[in-house]
């Protein structure tokens, strides 16, 4: 019988290699390798970086099915990894994905993002305007 973490990855049809190797074997891994790659100034593309910050929501959505023999390992792991990415990062006035529901203080890996993708991000976000019908906002002076 398949534990309800399992279960649940499989509901939410997550790939087979990130059910097999689960949260401490896959998904904290690449998100502390996310983070190493921001500290270090390799970030890639906004869209590229987006993905790679689901992979931390993910991780916090599967947080009630975590097993029990690695919960203090992945709390442990997570809070000196998210003290890093908020270091890292700086924050953003509306999250990287429109996701309904989503609480800044909570969920404040998508309401963040490195320097290097700010630029995009503002792009992104008078397109946005533009495709609702908004007349864009004048472009902020570089900090």
């Amino acid at each position: 019988m398949e534990d309800p973490l399992t279960q649940l990855m499989k509901a939410q049809g997550y790939a087979d290699y990130v059910i097999e190797r689960g949260i401490i074997g896959f998904l904290l891994p690449a998100w502390e390798e996310t983070v190493r790659r921001i500290e270090n100034g390799n970030t890639e593309e906004l869209e590229e970086y987006s993905d790679e910050v689901d992979g931390r929501h993910i991780i916090d959505a599967c947080e009630p099915y975590w097993r029990v023999d690695e919960r203090s390992e992945i709390e442990r792991r997570l809070a000196l990894v998210d003290r890093r990415f908020i270091g890292a990062t700086v924050p953003i006035e509306d999250p990287i994905w429109k996701i309904n529901g989503l609480d800044r203080s909570h969920h404040f890996w998508y309401f963040r993002a490195p320097e290097s993708c700010l630029d995009e991000y503002r792009l992104t976000k008078q397109i946005e305007q533009v495709v609702d019908g908004k007349p864009p906002e004048a472009p902020q002076p570089p900090r």
